[in-house]
């Protein structure tokens, strides 16, 4: 998408958003065309072809896109803030940590290769993300202590 700054992967996938999901499904509406009404439309064939997550990411970005035509003026306002137009609800995802006994289960029963990263999960609190990005140079095995999330992904 031409004038997208900021890094490459995610102006990549900014276009690939753009691209297979909203161009498809849009792209014969003219810009001045895109109603409220074709949004909820197509909100309803999202829903039907992805998860709520990521339904709401593409809308994410179809609404910043639809923004950036308001800043040039060619749309008087952004279809997306109408009322009508609601994103799809995300589940209520509620995890429970495992009870005592099945993480020890796991621990001994997973794989030597796989072990250190359920000791770092269950032992230091770390999240799926967090441990596939730790790497030695993280680890201070004179004074260790887990490491603290940076801004980004994975510190939500």
């Amino acid at each position: 998408m031409p004038g997208v700054r900021g890094e490459v992967k995610t102006r990549k996938t900014i276009d690939q958003r753009i691209r297979l999901h909203v161009i498809p499904h849009l792209g014969g509406v003219s810009l001045n065309k895109v109603s409220a009404a074709e949004l909820r439309a197509y909100i309803v064939k999202l829903e039907s072809s992805c998860s709520p997550q990521y339904a709401r990411s593409i809308l994410t970005t179809l609404s910043s896109v639809l923004e950036t035509a308001v800043d040039d003026k060619r749309l008087a306002r952004n279809p997306m803030k109408s009322k009508s137009v609601r994103s799809p609800k995300l589940p209520d995802e509620r995890r429970e940590a495992w009870p005592e006994a099945l993480a020890r289960r796991v621990r001994d029963e997973i794989s030597q290769r796989h072990r250190t990263a359920v000791i770092l999960g269950l032992g230091c609190g770390l999240r799926q993300g967090e441990v596939f990005g730790l790497s030695m140079e993280d680890v201070d095995s004179r004074a260790w202590s887990p490491p603290r999330p940076t801004s980004g992904a994975n510190s939500q």
